[in-house]
C-alpha cells in the first residue's frame, strides 16, 4: 500500500485552505448581491475551486510544486479566474467604474 508523502499532503492542505478564503470571498459577494441587488456573478467562484483543485490533484499525484504543463495551465486559469472575480466584486462594492 502506497503511503502519502509530506509534499503530497501540503498539497491538499494547501487547497483547502485556498479554497476555505475563495468560499469565504463567494459568502461575501453573495450577501453583497442579496442585500445590494446588483449581480455579483457569486456562482463562478467554483471554477477557481475546481481549477485550482484539480492542477493541486495533479502535482500531488505526481509528487511535485510546479513544472508539469498540465498543472500550470490549471493553476493559471484558476488564479487568472479569480482575479478577475475578485477585480469585478471591488469594482461592484467601491463602484469604480460606474460614473
Amino acid at each position: 500500500m502506497d503511503t502519502i508523502s509530506l509534499s503530497q499532503s501540503l498539497h491538499l492542505i494547501a487547497w483547502f485552505c485556498i479554497a476555505f478564503l475563495i468560499f469565504i470571498l463567494a459568502l461575501i459577494a453573495r450577501f453583497y448581491e442579496s442585500s445590494s441587488g446588483e449581480k455579483t456573478r457569486y456562482q463562478f467562484y467554483a471554477i477557481p475551486v475546481l481549477t485550482l483543485g484539480f492542477a493541486s490533484a495533479r502535482y500531488a499525484s505526481l509528487n511535485r510544486w510546479g513544472g508539469d504543463w498540465v498543472g500550470d495551465g490549471l493553476s493559471f486559469i484558476g488564479g487568472a479566474t479569480l482575479l478577475g472575480l475578485c477585480l469585478f466584486l471591488y469594482r461592484q462594492m467601491t463602484k469604480q467604474g460606474h460614473h
